[in-house]
């Protein structure tokens, strides 16, 4: 871009002002929304009326004009300090408007577009170099949300015009990336995308044909599943045609995988070339609370440590989990892996130790012809791959501590190891401290956590008949947040509208059949809350099944009772201890498991 003592318009970002290599803010919010407007249109003259609904819109105020007028005396003052003759003016007024004098290049968002628009031609005819090219010139101009801090009509159209061609550029980065064969690069760009647009298809839809290019299909399974659940949840839809065709290919291809000759490992495992993945999940939609327990996880992070997370099914640990992997992870430059271990899903068994190590040192550079062939092999390359660096790895849905415990004898090096599964308490572990993981358990939300969870969105204190009935919900879901969010999502269909208090009410009707909850809150699918209530049920020995089906029907709590079945049910989180010798089944356990078979 042009610069020098000629003023330059920044509107990637906060709309700002750089002369002479400072960079100045322009002022009030309105003041820069002309500006905006002006800059937009540099070099033409936009009238007076067109501004005033550019900026204020159809119902602009008398005082509007007044307004304005003040508003470029001011821009004035900051796009020429010192005062400016009229051969040298920027900003020009005359009965027919006001104009930016200025060359075209002197605005970012000018120069970005050309870029963007150039970059796609460029892939076009198949020049993916070029692409690529002018896309690093043009993310060098990208500064964040455009227009920031500014609204009004044209702030609002361009700020999303804006965004959506830097999406679209962005994509046409990831396959450009793919087509020069780049195909790991192509993931770690596709993946921020997904993150920042999860509901987008066929991002989605790109990011698993990378990842399959990188013979990570365990995770692009994984990818294609979390968009089922995110289009089921927030908008009440299933994927189109080409997800489907998509994962077809996919699980063709992992089955040939898995049906593979076992390769033979080398003689010394040498540690493989070093990368920084960066293969975490977008957050949770509607995360709530967990304030405490982010502090736990906090205090538990020291480099080279390992955490459990634990708690019952649906109580919301890799909502959790990611939450906090995001937080962390600008702390572990190295990279940030996750990897589902497939503990939740009904018809897949869970993922071998074997498995799990394979799909970490994929991620970590290892070809999939060097992978070592033994378990042992295995986890001393990845010891060797982690030592002295800082790696988060999130082991996710974990079924048994059976599962990790091969896992868990890796050294973290100077990274974290976050584990999340159903562990019982206290389990067949090393206790807490520097010889052991550290444990961090989950209970169900709070009431107050709860209702906001399901009145999402709305500033200020809530009326007091609408929290009445997002409370009575909430008690009906046991604040289990895997129930909240399936209620959620039968409220609304409209992720941007909360649920009123008639919806919330007729909810609470419904669920008001202990035996029928389920039933309402079921989404027909294969790995649903019933099934995984189930499971863990299935789990129990019949002594503390017979224990807990006493409970249910004895309105939930006795006193006195001890024993090996009372301890096993306080261990997998369907019971706990009160004072006065009481047992009692949790919130989730009491308005749930009615309607569950074991």
């Amino acid at each position: 871009m042009s610069g020098g003592s000629t003023p330059v318009i920044l509107l990637l970002g906060a709309v700002r002002v750089a002369r002479d290599g400072e960079v100045v803010a322009v002022g009030r919010p309105r003041q820069r929304a002309v500006l905006a407007v002006l800059a937009a249109r540099v070099g033409r003259t936009v009238s007076s009326d067109e501004l005033i609904r550019s900026v204020w819109g159809p119902d602009a105020p008398r005082s509007a004009l007044g307004n304005l007028h003040t508003y470029v005396s001011a821009l004035r003052k900051v796009l020429e300090p010192g005062g400016a003759a009229d051969a040298s003016a920027v900003l020009l007024g005359d009965q027919r408007g006001y104009r930016l004098r200025l060359p075209e290049d002197n605005v970012d968002a000018v120069v970005f577009e050309r870029l963007v628009t150039r970059a796609r031609e460029a892939e076009g005819r198949g020049d993916a170099e070029g692409c690529l090219a002018d896309l690093r010139r043009a993310a060098g101009l990208w500064g964040g949300t455009p227009l920031a801090g500014v609204s009004g009509p044209h702030a609002d159209v361009e700020r999303d015009r804006l965004t959506a061609s830097w999406t679209a550029a962005r994509r046409a980065g990831v396959r450009a990336l793919v087509a020069r064969g780049r195909d790991r690069e192509a993931v770690v760009e596709c993946t921020a995308l997904v993150r920042e647009n999860p509901l987008d298809e066929g991002l989605v839809e790109l990011l698993c044909q990378a990842l399959h290019a990188c013979g990570l299909i365990a995770e692009a399974l994984e990818e294609l599943a979390a968009l089922r659940r995110r289009l089921r949840e927030e908008l009440g839809v299933a994927p189109g045609p080409a997800i489907g065709e998509l994962q077809r290919v996919l699980l063709c291809a992992d089955g040939a995988d898995a049906g593979a000759a076992e390769p033979t490992a080398p003689p010394a495992p040498v540690p493989p070339a070093r990368r920084s993945p960066a293969h975490l999940p977008h957050r949770d939609w509607g995360f709530t609370g967990r304030r405490a327990e982010l502090a736990r996880l906090r205090a538990a992070a020291s480099p080279g440590a390992t955490i459990l997370l634990t708690g019952l099914t649906g109580v919301g640990k890799s909502a959790l989990a990611l939450e906090f992997a995001h937080e962390v992870a600008p702390r572990h430059p190295d990279g940030q892996i996750r990897v589902d271990l497939g503990g939740h899903l009904p018809d897949r068994p869970p993922a071998t130790a074997s498995d799990v190590f394979d799909r970490l040192l994929r991620h970590l550079g290892v070809p999939r012809d060097e992978l070592p062939a033994g378990v042992g092999d295995k986890a001393r390359v990845l010891d060797a791959a982690l030592s002295g660096r800082r790696v988060f790895v999130l082991l996710d849905n974990a079924s048994s501590p059976a599962q990790v415990r091969e896992l868990l004898g890796v050294r973290a090096g100077a990274g974290l190891v976050l584990v999340t599964g159903p562990f019982p308490e206290p389990g067949p572990f090393p206790e807490p401290g520097p010889g052991g993981p550290h444990r961090v358990h989950l209970r169900e939300l709070d009431e107050e956590d709860s209702v906001a969870l399901l009145t999402g969105g709305r500033g200020g204190p809530l009326d007091v008949r609408l929290r009445a009935a997002a409370a009575e919900v909430a008690r009906s879901c046991g604040y289990l947040p895997a129930a909240l969010r399936l209620a959620l999502a039968h409220l609304t269909r409209d992720a941007d509208r909360p649920p009123g208090e008639a919806e919330l009410r007729d909810l609470a009707e419904d669920l008001a059949d202990e035996a029928r909850r389920l039933d309402v809150l079921s989404f027909d699918e294969p790995a649903g809350l019933r099934e995984r209530l189930a499971r863990v049920l299935s789990g129990l020995s019949d002594d503390a099944a017979t224990l807990l089906r006493l409970l249910l029907e004895g309105g939930g709590r006795v006193v006195g009772e001890g024993g090996a079945a009372a301890d096993e049910l306080v261990a997998f989180s369907l019971a706990h201890r009160g004072g006065g010798d009481v047992l009692a089944v949790t919130a989730p356990v009491r308005a749930l498991c009615a309607g569950v078979s074991r």
